[in-house]
């Protein structure tokens, strides 16, 4: 459940204008070790994975679009017979 900035939850509605998930441009490769090092500190101090962090949601929507561009890149050339 994501929540908004009152604490509430987010319902579902039609905002004209509102951003989309592919609106989203995904992380470049060049650009991924740089967002994953805070991630990697967390872990190699400690952090447990269960730990409850806040996330701005268009970092949420930064990671959910590199996940469905290159999932379809895997997918696109599995299609087409290559590995």
């Amino acid at each position: 459940m994501i929540l908004g900035p009152d604490g509430k939850p987010v319902m579902a509605g039609a905002v004209l204008g509102a951003p989309k998930l592919t609106d989203f441009k995904p992380i470049p490769p060049a650009q991924l070790s740089a967002f994953l090092a805070p991630l990697e500190e967390a872990l190699s101090a400690g952090v447990p994975p269960s730990a409850p962090t806040e996330v701005p949601l268009g970092t949420l929507c930064l990671l959910a679009s590199s996940l469905i561009h290159y999932m379809k890149q895997v997918t696109d050339a599995a299609e087409a017979g290559e590995e």
